[in-house]
């Protein structure tokens, strides 16, 4: 079986489209994890996927430490909320308060590792908190598939911690943790991407 982790859906959860495509005809099982920040939005792609019960959506934010804390709303298209005040493009003024969770506690509270695991997560700066929890947890080493954007983009973009985004290429390195490109945009690349995904879950298949 699959387990498909998706921290950071933003208003449509295409990427989780994406991977329907690329495991379509495949004879493998699959459940779908997807995380959101943002109520209005989780509420949204769980009403999108309400008639599969194999996908399962939560209105939470990952973070360093458990709790409620203010998300910062982007101030232009909506996409980019983000827990640091100091991101180059929310409205510091404009806040959520939002639940927020440590990723590697609530795997081991509410999923079996023991399958195939592809993690994908684009987080407006918190993907520095998940991976350090990650690899401090050793459940790094679950991990089959990282996807994502550009590494270390949306560091350099929060104040608080642009400072840490070589430590955070390095920490991937050191870890042998490769992040693959796999988002919605530009939609001239998407069909790549899914072919991409689907020859790499292939692989893991046939080396199970």
């Amino acid at each position: 079986m699959i387990n498909y982790f998706d921290i950071g859906l933003h208003k449509d959860a295409l990427e989780i489209d994406m991977f329907f495509k690329s495991i379509k005809g495949l004879d493998i099982d699959y459940r779908v994890y997807g995380f959101e920040a943002h109520p209005e939005y989780a509420k949204r792609i769980s009403e999108k996927h309400k008639n599969n019960d194999k996908v399962h959506i939560y209105n939470l934010a990952i973070w360093e430490t458990n709790g409620i804390l203010p998300l910062y709303l982007a101030n232009k298209t909506g996409l980019g909320n983000s827990l640091f005040k100091g991101k180059n493009n929310v409205d510091k003024k404009q806040t959520i308060d939002v639940q927020c969770v440590v990723f590697s506690e609530w795997l081991k509270s509410n999923a079996d590792l023991d399958n195939i695991n592809i993690l994908r997560f684009n987080i407006e700066g918190a993907e520095l908190y998940l991976i350090k929890d990650l690899i401090s947890s050793g459940i790094y080493k679950n991990i089959d598939l990282y996807l994502g954007d550009n590494v270390g983009k949306d560091i350099r973009k929060c104040k608080e911690i642009a400072s840490c985004c070589n430590d955070y290429k390095l920490m991937l390195k050191e870890h042998g943790i490769n992040i693959i490109k796999f988002i919605d945009w530009p939609r001239s690349r998407r069909a790549g991407r899914i072919k991409k995904l689907r020859e790499d879950i292939e692989a893991l298949i046939q080396n199970r």
